[in-house]
């Protein structure tokens, strides 16, 4: 009984260690994963508008995107179709840099990887 009682604990033991829980009354406790598959790093642009084309993975729905573009944020938006950004503004002989940052429902924030482009004279 004792041999029985000390294998049930040791496996108890081991078995809630390599579990993580979410906290009470927050099931998902992972960040979205972004990644953007347009424009590439290190493209050369020569658009006045450039539309992001953006995979989102998550468990839950996405409630907030961002484009952070040469470290300030540029636009919030919870519609996919509406992740675009104007270069009219932007230098074109130097290096730019964004980053798209998301939100799910549970407040757990992600970001893509920063992508970095030039313009092209316009």
């Amino acid at each position: 009984m004792r041999r029985l009682i000390a294998v049930t604990f040791i496996v108890w033991i081991f078995g809630a260690c390599g579990h993580k829980a979410p906290p009470p009354g927050k099931p998902d406790i992972e960040p979205p994963v972004l990644t953007v598959l347009y424009p590439v790093n290190g493209e050369t642009l020569s658009i006045d508008t450039v539309r992001i084309k953006l995979k989102i993975e998550d468990k839950s729905p996405i409630k907030i995107l961002r484009i952070v573009l040469d470290g300030k944020v540029y636009k919030s938006t919870g519609d996919t179709d509406s992740l675009f950004f104007t270069t009219d503004s932007l230098v074109d002989s130097l290096p730019h840099k964004f980053v798209i940052k998301a939100s799910d429902v549970w407040d757990n924030w992600g970001a893509s990887p920063p992508i970095n482009f030039y313009l092209k004279g316009k």
